[in-house]
This record gives C-alpha cells, sequence and structure tokens, in this order.
C-alpha cells in the first residue's frame, strides 16, 4: 500500500477478465484499436476518446472500428464525470468498478487531463484503474528532430514545492527524441539527473534509443543510468519510488518523461503518491509533418491502481 491512497498491482493474465469500463483513444495509429480489439468483449460499456485534429493515416479505420464495436465517443470536453455519467445514466459512483484505461496512443496532454480526474476525484474513489499499453512494432526514428513546441510542468502534475531552495534532481525518460532529452538538462539544469532506458521486446528499440542519446549518456554517471523493461511497470514503479525515497528529504524531483507511454503513466502516478516536492513536465517537438502510423507488436503490459475510499 503506498503513502497515500493508492495501491498498485501487477496487470496479469488473470486480472483482466472483464471490465465495467473500457477507455481507450481512436487517433491515426493503427495500434490504437488494439487493446479495444483484444478486450472489448470484456468490457461492459466502451467510451472512446476521438481525436480532434490529425484525422490522417488510420484514424478513419479506427473511427469506423470504434462504431462497429458500439463505442460511445468523446471529444475535446475531458470532463470524465459527466462522460462517465452520460454513458451511463445510472451510475452514481464508481465504486467498486473495474476501468481498463489504453494509454497507448493518447497524447501527453489528454493523458494527464484524464489520469488526474481518475486519481483525484471522488467519483472514482473505490475503483480499480488498470493502465495498459501496446508495445509497438519497431520504427526506425526519425531522421529529424523537431524544435521544442512545449517544454513546461503538466498543469494537473506541476507540484508546489515548499522548500525552492533545495537542489533539484531529474528523472528523464529516454525515447526517440534525443534533442528534447539533452535540451531539458540544459534547460533545468539539475543536479543530478537519472536517465530511465526503455528495454522493449525489440533489440532494434534498445540499439535506436541508445544510438539516439549517446551524447547524453556519455555525461550521466553509469549507477544513474536506469535500465527498465517495459513490459514490467510494477517493477519500474519500485525503481523510480526508491530513488524518490533516497532524495526526497534534500531535493525536490523533476520527472521529465518521454519514451514509452507507460512510463508516462508510471510518472504521474509516482507524482501523486509522493506528493508535491514531484513536477512532472512534458517535452514536445510534435508536429504534422512528423506524424506516422505505428501498428502493435502483441505484448499488452500494464498495471492497476486501486483507490483507497476515505
Amino acid at each position: 500500500m503506498s503513502s497515500r491512497e493508492y495501491e498498485l498491482i501487477g496487470f496479469s493474465d488473470e486480472t483482466h477478465d472483464s471490465f465495467d469500463f473500457l477507455v481507450y483513444s481512436v487517433g491515426y495509429e493503427r495500434r490504437s484499436r488494439y487493446v479495444a480489439s483484444q478486450f472489448s468483449k470484456q468490457a461492459n460499456k466502451i467510451l472512446a476518446f476521438v481525436f480532434p485534429d490529425c484525422h490522417e493515416l488510420s484514424f478513419d479505420e479506427n473511427l469506423k472500428y470504434a462504431q462497429e464495436i458500439g463505442a460511445f465517443p468523446f471529444y475535446e470536453h475531458l470532463d470524465l464525470r459527466a462522460v462517465f455519467s452520460e454513458a451511463d445514466s445510472e451510475l452514481n459512483t464508481l465504486k467498486g468498478k473495474r476501468i481498463l484505461v489504453d494509454v497507448s496512443s493518447m497524447s501527453r496532454t489528454v493523458l494527464s487531463v484524464l489520469l488526474s480526474q481518475l486519481l483525484d476525484d471522488d467519483f472514482f474513489a473505490g475503483a480499480d484503474i488498470a493502465f495498459v499499453y501496446a508495445v509497438a512494432k519497431f520504427s526506425e526514428p526519425a531522421s529529424f528532430e523537431y524544435d521544442f513546441l512545449d517544454f513546461a510542468p503538466i498543469p494537473e502534475f506541476s507540484g508546489w514545492t515548499a522548500s525552492p531552495e533545495k537542489p533539484m534532481a531529474m528523472v528523464l525518460g529516454l525515447g526517440y527524441e534525443a534533442d528534447h532529452a539533452v535540451g531539458a538538462v540544459e534547460y533545468l539544469d539539475p543536479s543530478a539527473t537519472f536517465c530511465f532506458f526503455p528495454k522493449g521486446t525489440d533489440h532494434r528499440f534498445v540499439d535506436a534509443v541508445k544510438k539516439s542519446n549517446e551524447p547524453l549518456l556519455d555525461q550521466i554517471k553509469p549507477s544513474r543510468i536506469i535500465n527498465y523493461s517495459v513490459l514490467d511497470p510494477l517493477h519500474t514503479f519500485s525503481l523510480l519510488s526508491s530513488i524518490m525515497h533516497s532524495l526526497l528529504e534534500t531535493a525536490r524531483f523533476v520527472l521529465v518523461p518521454m519514451g514509452p507511454k507507460i512510463f508516462v503513466a508510471l510518472c504521474l502516478v509516482c507524482q501523486r503518491v509522493h506528493g508535491d516536492e514531484v513536477s512532472v513536465w512534458r517535452a514536445s517537438g510534435h508536429s504534422r509533418d512528423s506524424l506516422k502510423d505505428v501498428d502493435a507488436e502483441g505484448p499488452i503490459t500494464g498495471f492497476w491502481v486501486r483507490r483507497g475510499v476515505f
């Protein structure tokens, strides 16, 4: 049990036999419908966040699939209490309900808004919420990288330190966004930087992340490069929490989760568990010119958050 009101539990074959709600996104990646295709029959109701733009690549096919499985669509209006209540008019509370949330193709902005409500709103107290991620098939990094379009604290997870004089420690999630990772370090100039390096199911992904981030990794102490398995998010959370516990008395933390979206979800939950001395920032150079279709490799990984009732 966490020190606050959230208990994290592993997502295993024995824990996904049925759900009250499935929440996923209808986007431009083929992958965005993969989890729904695996679990739609186990869910009593399906809620689909439809991208308001980027209606390209596989978007039309994904929207058609959402209609075929009877998903309840919602759009830029991200009031989850209202969405759940509209989808089920007899719903008064989510206590005791099981909710599956697919983060695979959600933007960091949408993910943070939805997750903040799921973790904070009393409407969801007592619910069991699974955050899951479909591992993508390998694709080569883009040959170029866009400048920062958005580098700032995520509003719902920005924290509020009571000790601004404390030195800053940074946890940086690595992915293909190498220039953004270097830029984050240069901009925030932390006293200590911990790089979380994702290990997936395809060695080509590991090699590509390593090659992309070589200039940064050469500057980081080897003891502060933490390898984590994309398929074992519960262990990754333990690694994050261990760093928090060891330094929170003497430092304030900034988490910059790039790379796989399951790591983004873990960092957001970590901020809620460890409190306002932890801040989560987003670093994005996303542009329509950089859109590419991504398919799912097959493995689905995730973790449960059990919300306490007070």
